[in-house]
């Protein structure tokens, strides 16, 4: 817009040049002296130096056009062709940020007028055959230097519109791209991991196999469970369309009919989840897949084998209280043998390690009607 206002003014000078220098000398030196310094605005313009240029642009257009005026006299410079400067500096200034210079360009133009109107200065031997023709030819002159700058201005809004649009496309695309490319890595990542763990499962499946303590076949049977619990986890997480999070629900569920299937339980379990999360993100699933798997597991060793004639219920339920606090509550209608079975004190002390790490805390409750966990975790 800077270029192609900045051409047109250059060339009006250079006609005004043509048509007045025959007439006055002086006023065809100011129209070239404003045609001159357009060239030395464009330079400057492209050299960086924009806000210098269009400021210092607009003084001299006025300074030297008023000057021109002022010899040719009203009589011949209609004064409609200062709205092509006025609508031109406008064009130029922002508003909102430059109001300063609109105004003080305004009072310029507006000081320029009322110069011009009192011939003080005026050279009154110029004569022209058809002063007529010559006013209408600047008013036409003037019409366009309008049409243009309007023309101009709908054209750059439409340039800019079709620019951000598709830059905005552009940018969609890229995002999705990178999108898809990370989500693929991260699956990627979850499916090696959990072939990972698949491995050390199986490794330590065979290294049980040439053990013959019963006590440390548990420790190793434990071991593998919990490993099993995580490798499940990742495994969900590389099927899950959000890859960084998993449906809490579904993982209890599935997480409790793995577990009952490697320890091959034949006791009536009944296990209900409540729970209005329906999705953990991957930084606290790892700690609480643990924490269910410890608590499921010992309610089937360790308070569902002595109730053989009734149902055996698990309840889980997990609500979201917060942004970042959840509270976890685990019952079930069994009695944990504690103090009879050692074994389980590692299950307690590991339930205690696991909810630290949650930033948690928790209550638990034993009596002859079961056993109930309050856990109030922060992840």
């Amino acid at each position: 817009l800077f270029n192609g206002l900045t051409f047109f003014g250059f060339f009006t000078a250079v006609a005004q040049f043509i048509i007045f220098f025959p007439q006055d000398v002086l006023s065809a030196l100011f129209h070239s002296v404003y045609g001159i310094y357009c060239i030395i605005a464009l330079f400057l313009h492209h050299k960086g130096l924009y806000q210098f240029a269009k400021v210092s642009l607009c003084l001299i257009v006025i300074i030297f056009g008023t000057a021109a005026s002022v010899r040719i006299g009203s009589e011949y410079y209609p004064h409609v062709v200062s709205f092509g400067i006025v609508g031109a500096i406008f064009v130029f200034f922002d508003v909102k940020k430059e109001w300063g210079y609109l105004v003080l360009f305004t009072l310029l133009h507006a000081t320029s007028m009322i110069i011009i109107e009192s011939d003080i200065w005026t050279n009154t031997a110029i004569q022209f055959n058809n002063p007529q023709l010559l006013r209408i030819g600047i008013l036409i002159s003037t019409a366009l230097f309008l049409a243009i700058e309007i023309l101009t201005i709908l054209r750059l809004s439409w340039l800019t519109e079709k620019e951000i649009n598709a830059n905005l496309h552009k940018s969609n695309s890229e995002l999705q791209q990178i999108n898809e490319e990370k989500t693929v890595m991260l699956q990627e990542i979850h499916h090696r991991v959990k072939n990972n763990f698949q491995v050390i499962i199986s490794l330590i499946k065979l290294q049980t196999k040439t053990i013959e303590d019963p006590k440390t076949i548990v420790v190793f049977d434990e071991l593998r469970m919990r490993l099993i619990s995580i490798s499940r986890m990742h495994e969900m997480m590389y099927l899950s369309d959000k890859i960084n999070k998993i449906d809490f629900k579904n993982y209890v569920n599935e997480l409790s009919q793995m577990i009952l299937e490697t320890l091959n339980t034949k006791d009536n379990i009944k296990l209900t989840v409540d729970s209005n999360v329906e999705h953990v993100s991957a930084e606290g699933i790892v700690p609480l897949a643990l924490l269910l798997n410890e608590l499921i597991t010992n309610s089937i060793k360790h308070a569902f084998d002595e109730n053989k004639d009734k149902e055996n219920t698990i309840k889980i339920s997990f609500h979201r209280k917060e942004k970042g606090l959840y509270q976890l509550k685990y019952v079930d209608n069994g009695i944990w043998k504690t103090k009879k079975d050692k074994k389980n004190g590692f299950g307690l002390e590991l339930i205690e390690l696991l909810t630290e790490q949650l930033d948690g805390k928790f209550k638990r409750v034993a009596n002859d009607h079961g056993t109930e966990y309050t856990f109030e975790l922060n992840f």
